[in-house]
Parts: C-alpha cells; sequence; structure tokens
C-alpha cells in the first residue's frame, strides 16, 4: 500500500471536532463536572453533579451587594496579607484575602495574589488546596490579568499529588470559560497524570474535546493537544469506553491537528479491535505500522495479547505469542502474562498452557535470558499471583507431552520454594535440573543455599553445594562464606569441620586460616575444648598457620572454663612465634596481650604475667592496669606473700614483680573494725547531731581514702579526667623565662566550626608531671569567679579547664630539654581560648605561663544540629547552639523540599544559668553503727573548721580508726562541679518544629539568626528525609545503644582511658548513615558529669549523625542522678546537672521534658521510652504512661513494639547486677515484666551496663524458645538485650551462666533493627571497630501470630461462652 494512501486513511478530515456522537456519548457516561464555587462544600474533592445556574445565579446577586473599601483600609489589609505569608501564617493570610475580595473596588496586587495562591497550593493539603482552588477560580472570573501562568501550575501539581482529580477539571473549565488560555504544555501533562491516576480518562475526554474545539476555531496553535494527551483520549476511548466510534473520532482529530502516531497509539487501537474480534481491523493496524516505519510491535502485541483475553478469545492469545516469537517482537510485561494465566485457568486451561510454553521454547533463541523467556514469564505469573500448585501442575504437564523443560519454567518455582523456605523440595527439582541435562547459574544457587541455612535445613545446603562443584561452576566463594556463617551463627562446629574437610582442597574455594579459626572459635563457645584442640591440630597438619585470632579463640575458651594452666601451654607455644607487624609468626597486639594477662593473672602464674609485661613495654602496646588490679583482687585478695615465701621463691619474686608494675595496691583491702555488738537503743540527740556535722565530709573522704588504700591511686573509672584536676589550689609560680605560643590565632575562616592549632611552650624547669590546660573564655583568673563567703579569699583559679594534656604527650624529651609542642583540636564554642603551662601536676597546680588569645571567626555561630521526632510523626525538630539571644538576633530554620520552595519556622530559646545546677556534694550515711561508733571514740563537738577537730579516745582497739579520722579531717570539703569548678556558659539552645512534612521525602536545612540590624547569619546547609507514617510498609532502620560519651580526638583528656569506645562508635554510625534512619541514644549521653564544657565536644563529635538522622535520646544516671533532687536514685552521678543540661541540650517529644518518659512512632516501629531515673514502679506516673504507650499500638498497622530505657529492668548477668542477686534493677522485672507479657512486647532493650548481651524469648522468667537466630509464629515472648557498649569503659560478667543469657560481648557496639515489612524484622548487633555483625536473629511473624492468645493476654472462655 503506498505511504500517501496510508497517510490518507490517517488524515480523514474531521467533520466536527464537537461531534454530537462524542457528545452525547461522553454526556451519558460521565458525572458531571463541579461547578466554579462548589468549593465553599467539602465535596468538590469528589465527582458529583451540582446545579451550576443556582450557585451561578447567587455568586451574582451577591457581587452586586459588595460594599467598597477605602484606600487605607485596603493598604493596612495588604500589609497584613504580606507579612502573614512572610512569616508562614496561613490561616491569617486568608483572612485578609477574603477581606480584600469581599470588596468590589479592592483586590490584592498582582505579587501578593500569586505568592497568596501559591503557597497554598505548595501546602499540599487538602485544606489549603481547597482555598488555592477557591481562589484561583475567583481570581480567573474576576480580574485574570493578576493570575500567572506559573500559579496555575502549581495548583495543578498540588492537586496532582493530593490525588484530587474533580478541581483539576472545574479549574480547567473555568479557564476554558473565561477565556483564560495557557499553552497546553503549562497544565495539559498535569492533568493527563491525573487522568492516568485516578482512571477519569472518560471526563479528560471532554476536556480533550474542547481544547481542539479551541485550538482550531480560535486558530491558537499554543493550545494544541501533544501526543501523550492524544494517547490519553484514546485510551480512554479502548480501554475505558470500548467504543471504536468514538476512538476512530480521536484518530482523526489527530490528523487535522497533525500529531503523527506512535507505538503506544496503535497499541490501544490493537487492543480495543482484539476485544470487538475485529481481525480486518487488526491487519489493517500492521500495515499502517509498517507504512509509519514502525518495526518493533512489542506494544502491539502486548495490548493485543490483553485484548484477546478481555473477549477470552484464549486460541488467538497463543497464536500471537507464536506470531510475536516468529518476528523477534515477543516481550511481554508482567501484567501481560498475570492477564494470560488468570484467562486460561478460568477455564481450566493448564494443558493449553503447557503447549504454549513447549511451543514458544521451540522458537525462542537459547542466548535469551531466562526471565525473558514466555516460559518464565507464564510460570512467574502463577507464582505471584498464589497458584504455587498450578504452575508445577503446568510443569507436570510440560512433562507428560514429552515436551522439553526449559530453565525459564524451573527457576520461578525454585525462587518461590525458596522464599517459602521449602528448602527439601526446591532441592529435589535442582537435582531434576541437573539430571535433565540443564545448568543452573550461580546466582540462582545463592538463595537456595542461604534459605536452606535460614531454616536449618543444612543437609540440602550440602547438597545444593556439591552440585555446585560438580558442575564445575567457576565462583562458590558466596555459597561457601553463606554455609560456614550459618552453621556459625546455629553453633554447629562440628559441621564446620566436617564440611571444611570435605572441601579443603578445592581451588575455587581459597580456604585460609580465618575459617579454621571460625570453627576453633566455635567450638571454644560452646565450651568443647578438645574438639577446638582437634581442629588446631588439623589445621596446622594441613600447613595452615595459627594467627593471633586463633590463640584468642582458645585463651577465651580456657578462661570460660578456667583452665589456666592450658593459657600458660599456650603462651609458652605463642612467644616463639610474636612477630609485631604480623609478616611473620602472630602478631602481637592489644587484644592478645590482654587476653594472655587476664587468664595468667587469674590462674595466678605471675612470672608468664611479668613475661607477657615485658613483651608488652617491648614493642610499645598500651597495658590498661586497672583491668589486671580488679582480676588480681577478684582472686587472690587472700593470697600472702609469707606463706609464698614457705612454698617458692620463684612465685614469691614473681608476685612482687607484679604487685610493683600494677600498684602497691594489691595488697588487700583495709576495713576499720566496726563494733557490732553497739546497741542502737543508746544514742542520745548529743551523738545525733554530732554525726550529722560529720558525715557529709566524713563518708567522702572515708570513701576515696579507702579506694586509695586498695589500689594505690586514685580510681578512675567513670569519674571524669578534669574531676581529677584539683583547679582551686592552684598557685603562682610564674617565669618570665616560659612561655606558651598558640598558632593560627584566628579559626574558623572558612566557616567551619572545628580547627587544629599547635601549642608551642617551653619552661626552664621542666618535670614530667608538667601539663597544658585550655581554658575558654580566655580570661580564668579570680576576677571570673562568682562571689561566694566574703571573709574567705577566693581561689586563684576557679575553673577547670575544657580539656588538658601532658606536656610530654607529643615531645618525649620535653623533661630534658623543656621545650615541647602539641597538636590539639578546638571547636567554637562561643568564646575565646588561651592556654596555660602547668607544673606540680594535676593535684598541687603551679601557674607557670598563659599563651595568647585564640578565637574563631564568629564565636557565635549557629553550630551543632540536633533532629528530633516532634509530638506527631510528620514533624522534625530542629535543635541547635549558638551565641546569639533574644536582644540579639531572631532564630529560625530556613527549610523545604530538596528542589523545592523554601520556609522558614521560628525557633524558641533556652538558656540556662548556674543557679539552674544542683548544689553541693553530700551523702546520707545510713549505717547506724558507724554513727554510733563515732559518737563513743570521740567526745568533743566536730568545730566549723574541720581540719582542727581533735579526737579523745577511750579505748586502745579504736586507735586505728581514729588515726585515720585524724587523717579524713585534713582532706578538703568538695562540692557539686556543675555549680562550680565545673560551670561554664551552654549559650543559647534554640529549637525549630519543621511540621506537615511528606513520609521519606528529603528536605534541605540550615540554621539561621536574624541580627537586629538586618543581616544574617547562616549555617551550613544540612539534609535529612521525613519520617514515615504509623503504618507505613517501607524499608525502616534503627540504630540503639547507650552509654557512649565522648573523646577528644587529638589524644587531650587522658584519650583512650575514659570512654575508649565513643570515637569507634561515632565514626562507624557515620560511615554507615546512608543505611540508617533513625538513632535512640538510651542514656549516659556525654558523661560530662558536671563540667559543662563537655556537652559541646559531645554535640560536635555526634553532628554529623544528629545533624542527618533524628537523635532520640533517654535519660541516663550520669545525666540525671542528684541527691534530693527528684532522682529516683540517690547517687552524684550527674555532677550536679540533675537532668537540666540533656533536657535542655537534646528535644524529646514528651509533655514534661522533666519527665523524660515519651513514646515516638516511626513507620511499623512504636517506641516507648522509659526513665529509669525516676520511679517507675506500679502505681506510679511513669508506670500509667507506660502501660498506656504498650496498650495503645495498634499491632496491625505498627507490629514491632519496642521497650527502651537505660538502667536494666529485665535481665543482665553483668557482674554488678549479678552481686545485687536480682540480675537486674531491684524490682524492676517485678514491676515491668507483667506489662511485656501482656501487651507482647517484642524486644526490651536497656544500657547502664557496659557491655552486649542478648536473652532467650522470656515468658514468666522462662525461655518459651531454644531457637537462636530465627523466630516465626506465635509471639511468646520477650527477648532482652543490654547494649550499653557505646564507648564508656567496658564491664565484665560475672563468673556465672544464666540458662537465659544466649549472647555476651565485652566490647563496643550497636544494635540496629531493621524493618523490612509488617511480617519481617531483624536484628543485628555490630561492633564499632569494624561495622561487622556479630550477633543477629530473624523475627517473622504475621497479624494473626500477635493476636494468638497468650496466659495473660486474652480472657478466658468456657464451653457456655
Amino acid at each position: 500500500m503506498a505511504i500517501s494512501t496510508i497517510h490518507k486513511i490517517w488524515r480523514k478530515s474531521l467533520t466536527s471536532v464537537s461531534n454530537p456522537l462524542i457528545k452525547t456519548r461522553l454526556c451519558s457516561s460521565s458525572p458531571e463536572i463541579p461547578t466554579l464555587y462548589s468549593f465553599l462544600q467539602p465535596s468538590i474533592f469528589a465527582l458529583k453533579p451540582n446545579n451550576n445556574n443556582t450557585t451561578t445565579t447567587l455568586t451574582t446577586n451577591q457581587q452586586k451587594q459588595l460594599p467598597t473599601i477605602t484606600h487605607e483600609q485596603k493598604s493596612k489589609l495588604e500589609t497584613t496579607l504580606h507579612q502573614s505569608l512572610l512569616t508562614h501564617n496561613t490561616d491569617e493570610a486568608w483572612k485578609s484575602f477574603k477581606s480584600l475580595t469581599s470588596h468590589s473596588s479592592a483586590f490584592p496586587s498582582k505579587t501578593l495574589t500569586n505568592s497568596l495562591i501559591t503557597n497554598l497550593a505548595s501546602l499540599k493539603d487538602v485544606h489549603n488546596l481547597k482555598r488555592a482552588f477557591a481562589s484561583i477560580v475567583f481570581v480567573i472570573e474576576r480580574n485574570p490579568t493578576l493570575l500567572e501562568f506559573t500559579t496555575v501550575q502549581k495548583v495543578l501539581e498540588g492537586m496532582m499529588f493530593a490525588d484530587t482529580a474533580a478541581p483539576a477539571f472545574a479549574l480547567v473549565k473555568c479557564m476554558f470559560k473565561n477565556r483564560y488560555f495557557m499553552p497546553f504544555e503549562l497544565w495539559g501533562n498535569s492533568l493527563v497524570d491525573i487522568s492516568r491516576k485516578n482512571r477519569s480518562f472518560v471526563v479528560f475526554l471532554r476536556v480533550f474535546e474542547e481544547t481542539c474545539r479551541i485550538c482550531l476555531d480560535e486558530k491558537l496553535e499554543f493550545m494544541k493537544p501533544d501526543l501523550r494527551a492524544c494517547n490519553a483520549a484514546l485510551e480512554g476511548c479502548c480501554r475505558e469506553l470500548e467504543s471504536v466510534s468514538d476512538a476512530e473520532k480521536v484518530v482523526e482529530t489527530m490528523s487535522v491537528l497533525g500529531v503523527r502516531p506512535d507505538e503506544m497509539s496503535f497499541g490501544f487501537l490493537a487492543y480495543l479491535y482484539a476485544s470487538k474480534g475485529a481481525e480486518n481491523k487488526i491487519n489493517e493496524l500492521q500495515n499502517l505500522m509498517s507504512g509509519f516505519g514502525f518495526s518493533n510491535k512489542t506494544v502491539f502485541y502486548s495490548n493485543l495479547v490483553s485484548g484477546y483475553v478481555n473477549s477470552g478469545n484464549l486460541d488467538s492469545v497463543s497464536d500471537t505469542f507464536v506470531r510475536s516469537l516468529s518476528e523477534k517482537d515477543g516481550y511481554f510485561t508482567d501484567e501481560n502474562y498475570c492477564e494470560v494465566v488468570k484467562g486460561f485457568l478460568k477455564d481450566g486451561g493448564i494443558k493449553q498452557l503447557a503447549s504454549l510454553i513447549i511451543k514458544a521454547q521451540e522458537l525462542e533463541v537459547s542466548t535469551n535470558l531466562v526471565d525473558n523467556s514466555i516460559g518464565y514469564g507464564i510460570i512467574n505469573a502463577c507464582v505471584n499471583l498464589g497458584m504455587l500448585d498450578k504452575a508445577h501442575s503446568i510443569l507436570d504437564d510440560m512433562n507428560a507431552q514429552g515436551g522439553s523443560v526449559g530453565l525459564g519454567v524451573y527457576v520461578p518455582i525454585l525462587k518461590a520454594y525458596c522464599k517459602e523456605y521449602r528448602t527439601a523440595e526446591a532441592t529435589q527439582l535442582v537435582m531434576d535440573i541437573s539430571n535433565s541435562g540443564l545448568q543452573l547459574p550461580v546466582e540462582s544457587y545463592d538463595p537456595l543455599i542461604e534459605a536452606s541455612m535460614a531454616s536449618q535445613d543444612f543437609p540440602s545446603a550440602f547438597t545444593l553445594f556439591r552440585d555446585m562443584r560438580e558442575a564445575r561452576l567457576p565462583d562458590l566463594k558466596g555459597s561457601y562464606l553463606t554455609i560456614m556463617t550459618g552453621l556459625m551463627e546455629n553453633h554447629r562446629p562440628e559441621l564446620m569441620a566436617a564440611f571444611l574437610d570435605e572441601i579443603v582442597e578445592d581451588p575455587r574455594v581459597e580456604v585460609k586460616t580465618h575459617d579454621w579459626n571460625s570453627i576453633i572459635h566455635a567450638f571454644c563457645k560452646a565450651g568443647r575444648l578438645e574438639d577446638a584442640k582437634r581442629t588446631l591440630r588439623r589445621m596446622i597438619f594441613l600447613q595452615f598457620e595459627p594467627n593471633d585470632q586463633t590463640y584468642l579463640s582458645l585463651i577465651n575458651g580456657y578462661v570460660v572454663a578456667e583452665k589456666y594452666f592450658s593459657v600458660l601451654m599456650l603462651w609458652n607455644e605463642v612467644k616463639r612465634k610474636v612477630s609485631v607487624g604480623g609478616d611473620k609468626g602472630v602478631r602481637f597486639d592489644q587484644n592478645l596481650v590482654d587476653a594472655f594477662l587476664y587468664a595468667l593473672v587469674k590462674g595466678g602464674f605471675f612470672d608468664a604475667v611479668m613475661q607477657v609485661v615485658e613483651k608488652s613495654q617491648e614493642m610499645k602496646i598500651f597495658v590498661d592496669k586497672w583491668k589486671y588490679k580488679q582480676a588480681f583482687m577478684e582472686t587472690h585478695k587472700k593470697l600472702k606473700i609469707a606463706k609464698l615465701r614457705r612454698r617458692s621463691f620463684r612465685k614469691m619474686e614473681a608476685l612482687i614483680a607484679f604487685k610493683n608494675w600494677a600498684g602497691n595496691g594489691c595488697r588487700g583491702t583495709w576495713r576499720p573494725k566496726i563494733l557490732a555488738k553497739m546497741t542502737i537503743g543508746g544514742t542520745d540527740h548529743k551523738c545525733a547531731e554530732k554525726w550529722r556535722k560529720w558525715e557529709v565530709t566524713l563518708f567522702l573522704i572515708f570513701f576515696r581514702h579507702t579506694l586509695k588504700a586498695i589500689f594505690g591511686e586514685e580510681v578512675t573509672s567513670h569519674i571524669h579526667p578534669l574531676s581529677r584536676i584539683a583547679i582551686h589550689k592552684t598557685t603562682f609560680a610564674v617565669d618570665d623565662r616560659a612561655y606558651v605560643k598558640v598558632t593560627p590565632t584566628k579559626l574558623g575562616l572558612s566557616g567551619q566550626s572545628s580547627e587544629w592549632v599547635t601549642v608551642e611552650f617551653s619552661s626552664p624547669t621542666p618535670s614530667a608531671d608538667d601539663w597544658i590546660g585550655v581554658f575558654s573564655p580566655a580570661n580564668f583568673s579570680a576576677a571570673t569567679c562568682p562571689s561566694e563567703n566574703p571573709r574567705v579569699n577566693p581561689p586563684l583559679l576557679c575553673t577547670a579547664p575544657i580539656k588538658f594534656q601532658f606536656a610530654n604527650y607529643s615531645t618525649p624529651k620535653y623533661k630534658n630539654t623543656g621545650n615541647g609542642s602539641l597538636r590539639l583540636q578546638l571547636i567554637n564554642q562561643r568564646s575565646d581560648f588561651s592556654f596555660a603551662l602547668f607544673s606540680g601536676g594535676l593535684s598541687n597546680p603551679k601557674l607557670v605561663s598563659v599563651s595568647n588569645k585564640v578565637s574563631f571567626t564568629n564565636p557565635k555561630a549557629p553550630v551543632y544540629p540536633r533532629l528530633a521526632q516532634g509530638k506527631a510523626w510528620n514533624e522534625m525538630t530542629v535543635t541547635w547552639t549558638s551565641g546569639y539571644g533574644l536582644r540579639e538576633a531572631y532564630p529560625f530554620v530556613e527549610w523545604g523540599s530538596k528542589g523545592g520552595d523554601r520556609e522558614r519556622s521560628p525557633a524558641g530559646t533556652l538558656t540556662i544559668d548556674r543557679n539552674s545546677m544542683c548544689g553541693m556534694y553530700f551523702f546520707i550515711l545510713n549505717d547506724i553503727y558507724l554513727m554510733h561508733y563515732l559518737c563513743a571514740v570521740s567526745n568533743k563537738e566536730p568545730s566549723a573548721h574541720h581540719n582542727s577537730v581533735n579526737l579523745s579516745i577511750e579505748n586502745d582497739e579504736h586507735r586505728e580508726f581514729a588515726n585515720l579520722i585524724e587523717i579524713l579531717m585534713h582532706a578538703e570539703f568538695v562540692r557539686a562541679p556543675a555549680k562550680t569548678v565545673g560551670w561554664r556558659d551552654p549559650g543559647y539552645i534554640h529549637t525549630s518544629f519543621l511540621k506537615e512534612l511528606w513520609p521519606n521525602l528529603k528536605y534541605t536545612y540550615k540554621l539561621g539568626h536574624k541580627l537586629l540590624n538586618g543581616t544574617y547569619i547562616w549555617s551550613q546547609e544540612y539534609q535529612f528525609t521525613a519520617s514515615p507514617y504509623p503504618g507505613q510498609d517501607s524499608l525502616q532502620r534503627v540504630v540503639i545503644f547507650g552509654d557512649m560519651g565522648k573523646d577528644e580526638a587529638d589524644g587531650s583528656n587522658e584519650y583512650n582511658n575514659f570512654q575508649p569506645g565513643s570515637l569507634n562508635t561515632t565514626k562507624q554510625l557515620t560511615r554507615d548513615l546512608d543505611n540508617i534512619d533513625i538513632v535512640f541514644h538510651i542514656g549516659d549521653l556525654s558523661y560530662a558529669n558536671g563540667y559543662l564544657s563537655q556537652w559541646d565536644q559531645f554535640t560536635a563529635q555526634v553532628e554529623p549523625i544528629t545533624s542527618a538522622v533524628p537523635y532520640m535520646i533517654a535519660s541516663g544516671n550520669h545525666e540525671r542522678d542528684w541527691p534530693d533532687s527528684g532522682s529516683f536514685y540517690n547517687t552524684l552521678d550527674s555532677g550536679g546537672e540533675c537532668g537540666v543540661l540533656s533536657e535542655t541540650m537534646f528535644f524529646v517529644p514528651a509533655e514534661n521534658r522533666a519527665k523524660f518518659w515519651y513514646s515516638t512512632d516511626y513507620g511499623m516501629f512504636r517506641f516507648c521510652i522509659a526513665d529509669t531515673e525516676h520511679d517507675w514502679r506500679e502505681g506510679t506516673e511513669q508506670y500509667k504512661f507506660i502501660e498506656h504507650c504498650l496498650a495503645s499500638v495498634d499491632r496491625q498497622k505498627q507490629p514491632w513494639l519496642i521497650f527502651l530505657a537505660h538502667r536494666v529492668l529485665g535481665y543482665s548477668s553483668t557482674n554488678f547486677y549479678a552481686m545485687e542477686g536480682s540480675f537486674a534493677e531491684p524490682m524492676g522485672r517485678e514491676s515491668m515484666q507483667k506489662l511485656w507479657q501482656k501487651y507482647k512486647v517484642d524486644v526490651v532493650i536497656s544500657g547502664h551496663a557496659h557491655n552486649y548481651e542478648r536473652t532467650c524469648p522470656i515468658y514468666q522468667n522462662i525461655c518459651t524458645s531454644t531457637e537462636k537466630h530465627f523466630y516465626k509464629g506465635t509471639l511468646n515472648g520477650t527477648i532482652h538485650v543490654v547494649a550499653g557498649g557505646g564507648g564508656a569503659a567496658l564491664t565484665n560478667f560475672a563468673n556465672l551462666e544464666p540458662t537465659w543469657s544466649y549472647v555476651k560481648d565485652v566490647d563496643y557496639g550497636y544494635v540496629k533493627l531493621t524493618a523490612f515489612d509488617h511480617s519481617n524484622m531483624l536484628f543485628e548487633y555490630m561492633k564499632s571497630s569494624n561495622g561487622k555483625v556479630y550477633d543477629s536473629f530473624r523475627i517473622s511473624r504475621d497479624y494473626r501470630d500477635i493476636l494468638a492468645c497468650t496466659v495473660d493476654s486474652c480472657e478466658s472462655t468456657t464451653l457456655a461462652s
């Protein structure tokens, strides 16, 4: 057929664009579009008929009665409208607009009108979208010249986003009625998208018809619909109306408009003709496609198949598949295959489908991808439709017909078996595939092996791996690792050993030392030490060299079994192989040193201990002596040197050498002898008065001196390094020959909030205990001290430095030369800095020299943003710190969706003064015997100056204790650091609320301050992703840990001795930030302990995390606890902060932030966060809140219920909890367990104990499952987790193995929860050092499993009920 003839067929003249047939058909088939002013009714966002004439008449009558307005009134209303738009006060802006438009002589300016409508549309909620619709319709009718095209675009985009078709069509109708014509390209595509989304093609046809009429009659070329719009109209005729005449009218219209059809146009017509059985028309279409030069008929055949299925012509379906393969256009969508399967199976057409696949396989090219074959498409559709049995029936029928079965048929069935963990059937199918001569690709084996391991079907996994080896697949490593990892997680070392023996010589696997280490580790962990030794011998026989990890596993196993002599034998073997670099021999590192030292000290092999110490000193490996003092005291506190003299002189020498190395405090605990026989009844009032005057000073100093007597030095665990500096004892020793010089002096020139400085210093009289202190503000003399008792001279210095470092830290020869230098990192802390050189150590500091001042370019700049969930799921709060008070600047956040419009949200401002902190140190001693004893041995009142107290001794046997009291009376009375030496102005804390966020949308933001002179101060730009709505089914990843603290990256403040793992945790989370959605830090945040400067250090350290994801916190003892401050525990742990800093520096969505309990929803998770530093026992306010939080969650929407708290209220075998005898906080389980059980809490996660521990699922104190890594079905118990290894000094476990304790780890790490959907959640415990998973389990359950009854969650029933 000639091209001219083809074009002639397509381009028949259009007799009338507004053809009566179309008009009649459309009017009878479609609902009436709402009238222009029906926006006053809530029904506008639904397609319902309305009475146009009545409404329009009413509006016209109203217009005639509109009053006039003065110029002044108009100006005032416009000003109000303008200000309301600037401040985002939408309601006020709308009121002003309505007031202006209610007068006949007034109308807002063009800029204001468009700004208002655009603002309303951009909010994208239905209420404001109605306002935008009302406004734009009003403007089009009254004064369309005020309206900009872009405003109409914004309104239509908002309607498309809100999924509201009716007002969009009404708006376009209004535009046509009032002859407000815009280029089609500016509005047409939005209308097409709305039509497709709502399947409202019939209504779109009317708009299309009118657009074509205007374009042709008015000769407005810019109104011409494009191909996309024409195809939408054609789709409506073909798929919705199924009208041949209407479709051909659209084709004629396209011809008149000069719109050239594409493959999609022919596809819609193919569907229509196939549905109607018009075969001659289909042949014409094919000829036309060839004439237009369309060689690819994929879309055509796809629509043709859908049409035939729609008409029930299944024979033509099969013919079309075969024809498409013959012409090499055989690509069909998943939707096509689903339609085909439904159509055939409706009439039981399994045999016909099998025949179709056999025919298709004969025509398909062998090089085609498996998932592109017809067989794959049909079988995969069966699986997706939940008809796996039908898929297998098709497979069986193909075999019965004698046809060959391709991989495309097998693979979807294999995937389905894999997904349903039917691994035995999957393995049998793989054997069938191999027997038929087909070869599965590697990527098909991997998920099958993973499923076999997950369901603990180990024989199937081994069979599949053997099949891979026999098939000579080149890449076996991934499957090998899956099997080994699964066996390790399931604690099956014997299978690991057997599997490794089988494949050890296969070069494709590349077995290495770490594989053997895994087996040895698993055997040791299971207590099977003989098997571990056998594995070691086998490993050496096969010429695999053991390394440090091999020996670490063995040492840990021997220690648990208390076989310390075996560790000694191991040391004798290792010391011959020791290597520093690890290239040859065993790498002797920190971990190996620690393991050997601990085990050998516990075993009493002090000669070997000193050998390890010498080797570590030789290799410059740091050793923390405190650990081994503690191990010695736990095991050998009754060991006497006199006994050793009689037994072995060599052992005595070794013990003395160890004590000299570790500190002379290892000789045992001194305790005062208190007369237990003294009666309470004789205590008189005078004695009690004396006691009250003594108890504060006496207990604190007694406690300090007792610890010193035990360990030979101050105990530093959880004692802030800055507290070791007796800054109030500072004396002058200024020497003109000494100097301290710091460069550069100006920091943050490029806007950064942290920078490194070089400190150079010199002293004419250097010593090993000289140190450099960093002070901020730079003026730190007594002139800055608060006035106290006027009769007492103030100290020279009254403020602790913000950090310190010993002078010889980077310059070991400082003691000889007197010259040294340090590299220190400073962060912006709202003030300048100076550096001071001190001699005399930390306990008796002498000020030698002070440096020049250093400052940031803008010390007051907004820094360290902290995101947090608001009280509503679609609200995000931003908290930050600055030096600007409300009298200097207005704080706000400028934010918006990424690439979208920006808006500004104002911020509230808080600050803290010194009086907000809690008061002095004091301790109430409830030992009535000690009180009675002190009264008995002393016959004098204690004076106001306790250093002049003299005790008269009535009995010689009291003299030892009296001598101690004389020493204690000379000690100094100390107060809370938060109010004294630790006080530093924390600046201004601002919090802004970003509201009505769209779920999972990316937003950018920056912090701003508008100064009173109009200048703006900005931070850098940050971004975050909005939270999912409650119940949203999307990937959600939550990180949880406690007890992190902060570290100094420059090594100051005794780096790695206070919170050694903190930096590792922060860095690992920052590296993995793309895979984290929200973080929970459950207490013990900064460990500032009253030294307020450390809060700036902490917020700066976590800024990469807190600025990008919500950072939710809980209250811990180091934030809240202080005697008589309202905390549940009367400890001194907060250093006098008593919760004020944590409540101000971070936002939590609590009703009362002084009561730190709250709940928050994140997608499929509900988190209930308790405040263990307030009373949580049954009957309290907090207990009622916790029960409401757990009871109010809809588990169908939010299946994952998580309880978080700082202290352990459930289960922990940590030393100090085991010593309590309760293995948790006393009364914790008694109060909380009934709630966890009743409301079926999935996981309880706590901190406080600085380690990791996971229990079995527990119900009524009993394990309900022996499974350790995969929980499915009914929720029968709550899993308890301790995740307190965020960074603070680690805590050991008791030497007990409770049956409920499944996994323990004394290391730094964090927990990660990943919800994949409403039925599957993954729990992982990851190491801070490398981010690797150390422990994990999966939960797979449906809503019905949560509903299933347990003992106290369902009411009892009887046969009668």
